[in-house]
């Protein structure tokens, strides 16, 4: 019901997993279901059939996703997964080398990058995590039409892209 409500406003719906992903696009709304977190290869089938944009947080799960693409003979949009301190998941602010190889596979178009901060409460840090993650952006020499996003539901507005999240829930 909140996707239907939202979805003339909404840039995209996050969700954690493919089944989440699969409601939102028995609505239609497939190309703006992005699921979150490190994509799992055993999943990565369904979310190209469903037409979800994929997040991949390290380069083994971004070939994966490549190759899951190349024996459908289509392609699949993606979102990279950056680890600026959460310490969680995502490919590590500083690899360089394997952003660019997922930058550059040929069944994957990377539509975004985001990062998450892991202490909101702890703005030292969080501004520490978001100078990597500028740092990570100015690196980037193929990075024109690429979303960045910095942030989660507790600093609501990052970079100028709105984000509400579970705080959308209260």
């Amino acid at each position: 019901e909140v996707a239907r409500a939202l979805e003339n406003d909404a840039l995209a719906f996050a969700v954690s997993n493919i089944d989440e992903a699969e409601q939102i696009c028995s609505l239609g709304l497939c190309r703006k279901v992005v699921i979150l977190g490190d994509g799992y290869a055993p999943e990565f089938d369904r979310a190209i059939d469903c037409g979800a944009v994929v997040s991949v947080g390290n380069i083994e799960n971004a070939r994966l996703l490549d190759a899951a693409a190349n024996r459908k003979h289509t392609f699949v949009l993606a979102v990279l997964c950056v680890d600026t301190g959460m310490n969680r998941d995502g490919f590590r602010y500083d690899d360089a080398d394997g952003i660019s190889e997922a930058l550059n596979l040929k069944n994957v178009r990377i539509v975004g990058i985001y990062s998450h901060p892991s202490q909101t409460d702890d703005e030292e840090f969080t501004l520490y995590q978001k100078m990597k993650f500028e740092k990570l952006k100015s690196s980037l020499p193929n990075s024109n039409g690429l979303i960045f996003s910095f942030g989660n539901s507790a600093n609501i507005c990052s970079d100028h892209v709105p984000r509400i999240g579970v705080a959308l829930y209260g």
